[in-house]
């Protein structure tokens, strides 16, 4: 299946139905209109990518009425409709659709690849394998399959397997952009930290469609805050104004720039898109932390853990808050529930680490940075955590060491400032 591409980004869904003819994947022969069909077809896909579902799905249907006797346009079509149904995370109603394109003629193969995203939305591994099996033992070089079955393997954190799969669909696209395989490329490369490696699958999906807000959004959320990032999350909400996600992301990078207005109205404007989503309110809780509103912060934190109990965030949101309100002991017990319920997040031993050597709680602080060194060896602020503790103790042998170290590894937002320290050290460790 192609998707569009756009020579910029959306603007909004009316403005795409009015690019939608000249977007076809087929377009008509000089001087020829359209086909109705295609015309909503087109203007369908267009509303999707921009997040207008309701608009989508009045479109597609439309369209599936206008069709007649087009076979790989009504296959595009039903396709279209149960991915619509996938974005909404809407089990029941996208097998229907993948049941429907299964039936069309030559919808069979693309039916099971179909039914295989729609079980990966409830993490069911086992069965989306099976769906992919029939689809390829009928079409062995489906893209969309093998797709499918990349991101399958990485549910079962086969990273390898689902890497060589995802790299043969990239094969397998031929013409078509293969912006959803580049773009599991990267959620894997994420998923294992190798954030350099997930930027740069991110970016190659960019190049594969050059208005897509999904890739935009992955370089925003992988980029360190500044204005690329920036530049890359607004582009990412040009194309899809209620895009939930590249709005928290957004007002946590206009939050570590200072733009705290700015962040604010992002941060509302996620939780007005879906006030049952804890992560937006966890946004909402950050934002009232930064303005010193440390009561609201926590707030926001107890209501996100209302919805999700298990989210780390939240926790580390509360930990935060706590630190502001200097009650030490809760933050800290905050802090290990928050490492505990993602041990793929350093955060909260690091700031668990900086909160008690900032109340002089030098020994915890330096246990904490050690446990963080330990589980992410090559995470700079790990080492930076461990350095100022040992300066915390006046070991500055010690801190020097982990400087150094911090230097050598990835993650540092400021390696000048590092090298100060360092600099500080040598000149007179005996200051400390």
């Amino acid at each position: 299946m192609r998707s569009l591409r756009f020579p910029r980004i959306a603007m909004a869904p009316v403005f795409a139905i009015g690019l939608a003819l000249g977007l076809s994947d087929e377009p008509a022969r000089a001087g020829e209109a359209a086909p109705p069909s295609r015309v909503a077809f087109e203007a369908g896909k267009a509303h999707r990518r921009a997040g207008a579902v309701r608009e989508a799905l009045v479109e597609l249907r439309r369209a599936s009425q206008l069709v007649g006797a087009d076979r790989e346009l009504a296959i595009r079509i039903h396709y279209e409709l149960a991915r619509t149904s996938i974005d909404r995370r809407e089990f029941a109603q996208a097998m229907t659709e993948c049941r429907v394109l299964g039936l069309k003629p030559g919808g069979k193969a693309l039916g099971h690849a179909c039914a295989a995203e729609a079980n990966l939305l409830r993490r069911r591994a086992s069965e989306a394998l099976e769906e992919i099996k029939r689809a390829q033992a009928l079409e062995p070089r489906l893209y969309e399959a093998k797709v499918a079955e990349g991101r399958a393997r990485l549910l079962e954190l086969r990273d390898k397997d689902a890497e060589a799969l995802l790299r043969e669909a990239i094969t397998l696209a031929g013409s078509q952009p293969a912006t959803e395989a580049w773009l599991a490329l990267a959620d894997l490369h994420a998923l294992f930290g190798r954030t350099e490696a997930a930027l740069a699958d991110s970016r190659e999906a960019l190049k594969a469609d050059g208005g897509s807000p999904d890739a935009r959004y992955r370089i925003g959320r992988l980029l360190p805050p500044g204005p690329e990032a920036l530049s890359h999350l607004e582009a990412a909400l040009v194309g899809r104004p209620s895009f939930g996600e590249a709005l928290a992301r957004l007002a946590e990078v206009q939050i570590a720039l200072g733009q705290l207005e700015a962040a604010r109205g992002s941060a509302q404007r996620a939780l007005k898109g879906d006030p049952s989503d804890a992560s937006m309110r966890v946004v909402v809780g950050r934002v009232a932390l930064a303005e010193g509103k440390a009561d609201v912060a926590q707030l926001e934190a107890k209501a996100a853990l209302s919805i999700l109990p298990n989210l780390a965030a939240a926790k580390l949101l509360a930990a935060d808050a706590y630190v502001k309100q200097r009650e030490i002991d809760l933050a800290i017990e905050s802090y290990q529930v928050a490492f505990g319920l993602d041990r793929s997040d350093p955060a909260p031993l690091i700031r668990a680490s900086d909160a008690c050597r900032a109340q002089g709680r030098e020994t915890t602080a330096r246990a904490f940075a050690e446990r963080a060194t330990r589980d992410f060896p090559e995470w700079g602020p790990a080492w930076v955590a461990l350095g100022d503790a040992f300066v915390a103790q006046k070991d500055a042998t010690q801190a020097k060491a982990a400087y150094e170290q911090a230097l050598k590894v990835k993650g540092l937002s400021d390696a000048a400032d590092v090298r100060r320290r360092i600099e500080k050290l040598t000149a007179s460790p005996r200051t400390l």
